[in-house]
């Protein structure tokens, strides 16, 4: 999604035909949103999640892609993995979910072991462990590479 699709949308879901009024909504002024439109500039944070909830959009999607646009380099490709293993890793959770949730409850039926290799638990462990924790540890790692001013250093300490 592009900067002015997220313009768009906001203003689409909110009945404004002008950008001026999406620019009153976010506190700035229309020559600011115009510098935004010829990627003249980036929106702050804060108005970037303004634009995101405005537009009906997840904020941490709205920063993430304001990364992307915004960096230069190798950075775009992380921050690009980075989005994919957070959508990675929302899809598998809600498939656990959805998985807990199908699974019918006896309960008169004595509970299995926590861990037992034919437990329900077991396997969401399993998928929540490889579907969804580790991508989650692999993007956190990535972006505290990508952020370190230590090029050597892997470890989240300081310089």
């Amino acid at each position: 999604m592009t900067l002015d699709e997220y313009c768009d949308t906001a203003k689409a879901i909110n009945g404004m035909r002008f950008d001026a009024q999406l620019a009153r909504e976010l506190g700035i002024t229309t020559a600011a949103l115009a510098a935004w439109r010829m990627k003249k500039s980036w929106p702050a944070d804060e108005k970037m999640i303004k634009l995101a909830d405005l537009a009906g959009i997840d904020p941490i999607d709205a920063l993430l892609d304001l990364n992307i646009w915004r960096s230069h380099g190798p950075a775009i490709a992380l921050y690009t993995r980075i989005k994919k293993a957070l959508a990675g890793t929302a899809a598998a959770l809600l498939l656990a979910l959805t998985v807990q949730a199908a699974t019918p409850q006896d309960a008169t039926a004595s509970p299995a072991p926590l861990y037992s290799q034919a437990s329900d638990q077991y396997i969401l462990w399993k998928i929540l462990c490889s579907r969804i924790l580790n991508p989650l540890l692999k993007a956190a790692t990535l972006f505290m590479r990508a952020i370190s001013p230590c090029q050597k250093s892997r470890e989240l300490s300081p310089c």
